[in-house]
């Protein structure tokens, strides 16, 4: 009966929040981790594989751009993915889990959080892409433009507004109930 016991509820919450919230498709069914230590409980992660989330330009990716711009910051990304082809007990992300009155609590909690700190993540996130600038510019001399006509520094400042509305939108879904 207690979650606790057998899952690390804190990994599963920041998985599922990060996931959520960049909307990574393949973060719930394709690149996941999930691992249990010797002598531990279940834990998920860490996240990764971010070329499938948030805001894909559509030269990167013509099927994904386009379902990127169509679907906005406006959908849980949970439910729309789920696995149908998976039998309940290998499904990386089991329904339970996001019906469990704790988790549901500790999200909510864990994602109000998070926006108290969404300056500084926005932050971050330009000065990670000052940072990468001069990758960029090698990258791009190598490969050629993936970014739809936008500028490096649009392509950062679209990430920047994708998380300030995508984190509100899930606070908002969550307190009204509307969570999945």
């Amino acid at each position: 009966d207690d979650l606790n016991v057998v899952l690390d509820v804190e990994s599963f919450v920041d998985y599922f929040i990060v996931t959520e919230l960049m909307r990574n498709f393949d973060g719930f069914h394709r690149s996941f981790f999930i691992h249990k230590p010797k002598g531990g409980r279940i834990t998920y992660g860490p996240v990764w594989d971010f070329d499938l989330s948030a805001v894909i330009p559509k030269s990167i990716n013509p099927v994904w751009g386009a379902l990127s711009d169509a679907r906005g910051v406006n959908e849980w990304q949970t439910t729309k993915y789920r696995l149908p082809y998976l039998a309940p007990e290998q499904n990386p992300l089991p329904a339970e889990l996001l019906e469990h009155p704790e988790i549901l609590a500790h999200t909510l909690s864990r994602m109000k959080y998070l926006k108290t700190q969404m300056p500084q993540i926005v932050n971050f996130v330009a000065s990670s892409g000052l940072l990468l600038a001069e990758s960029r510019a090698r990258d791009l001399a190598l490969w050629g433009n993936n970014d739809d006509d936008r500028t490096y520094v649009q392509s950062v400042q679209t990430l920047e507004n994708w998380l300030e509305q995508r984190s509100t939108w899930m606070i908002n879904e969550m307190e009204a109930g509307r969570f999945r």
